[in-house]
């Protein structure tokens, strides 16, 4: 059986599995995310030197920010700043006997554990949107991440949703992401942020408060808009809708709801295919792991 170690870094925890070649986890773990690359670096090294009762034949990495895949780098790191401009795969090489490392943008990966063994397998294309502090984007075609000239394509957080011509101060996507919307309704509530739950605004909606229900109902129907041009920009056989709120089942039938009465009103070509995502917390592991094994296939 091969072996292989993944990471997943994200702003707080760097999480980590010893997994197969099927994705089947056989350890895991996480830890805090230190505050600069060598700290970093440094952490990464010492889980892969506990790992050496299996025989890792390579690391997978799952990282924030605008990444270069084929070079190891990442170009930018998110919240997790220390690694801007770090050439991780080389140097985490370098200090791991010199396992081959490969990379991959956080959302990203998370879209190839569905193309893979999620929601989408079996299909020819998908598009994954991930909500979460934004809106992680990826588009899939038999396997390969749609990447773009820039290495921007899909970066749904910066997509440009409305705007004035006076202000020239244009409203993204990233308005639509979980922690976003939450604190909105918090706003509006005249709750102090961090004061309410995912789970606690679904109870308020089911409650029937106004403020909250007419706020949620217009998420849906933006994210549902999105999934029309989606449709029309790239056709995918299926959109999966990710992130910790997809968990809630009201979440994705709202916007399948929205897609199905604008699909009645305008009669687009086709009516999109909405599903929520199979993985959750486990998704960028195994999607990092999967670009891993084509890479090394490669």
């Amino acid at each position: 059986m091969k072996q292989y170690l993944a990471f997943d870094i994200g702003g707080t925890f760097i999480k980590f599995a010893v997994m197969d070649e099927a994705a089947h986890v056989l350890m895991k773990g996480k830890f805090p995310t230190p505050s600069n690359e060598m700290e970093i670096l440094r952490s990464m090294q010492n889980i892969y030197q506990s790992t050496q009762e299996y025989q890792i034949r390579g690391i997978a990495v799952s990282v924030p920010g605008l990444t270069d895949v084929k070079n190891g780098i990442l170009l930018t790191a998110g919240t997790v700043h220390g690694l801007d401009g770090c050439h991780l795969g080389e140097k985490l090489s370098a200090v791991c006997d010199g396992k081959p490392v490969v990379i991959e943008n956080d959302g990203k990966a998370a879209g190839l554990a569905e193309a893979w063994l999620g929601a989408a397998k079996g299909a020819e294309s998908c598009c994954v949107l991930v909500f979460g502090t934004g809106v992680g984007s990826v588009s899939i075609r038999n396997g390969e991440v749609l990447r773009g000239s820039h290495l921007i394509a899909g970066e749904a957080s910066h997509w440009i949703i409305g705007g004035t011509r006076e202000q020239i101060k244009p409203q993204k996507f990233h308005y639509y992401g979980t922690v976003p919307t939450v604190h909105r309704i918090e706003k509006l509530l005249q709750m102090e942020n961090n004061s309410l739950s995912g789970e606690e605004v679904f109870w308020l909606y089911r409650d029937g408060n106004e403020i909250v229900r007419n706020e949620i109902e217009d998420w849906w129907y933006a994210i549902a808009l999105q999934c029309y041009n989606i449709s029309l920009m790239l056709d995918p056989d299926v959109i999966c809708i990710g992130g910790g709120v997809s968990e809630e089942s009201l979440f994705v039938d709202g916007i399948r709801k929205y897609v199905h009465l604008i699909y009645q009103s305008s009669r687009q070509f086709v009516e999109p295919e909405v599903v929520p995502c199979r993985f959750h917390n486990d998704s960028n592991l195994i999607g990092a792991l999967y670009q891993l094994l084509r890479v090394l296939e490669k």
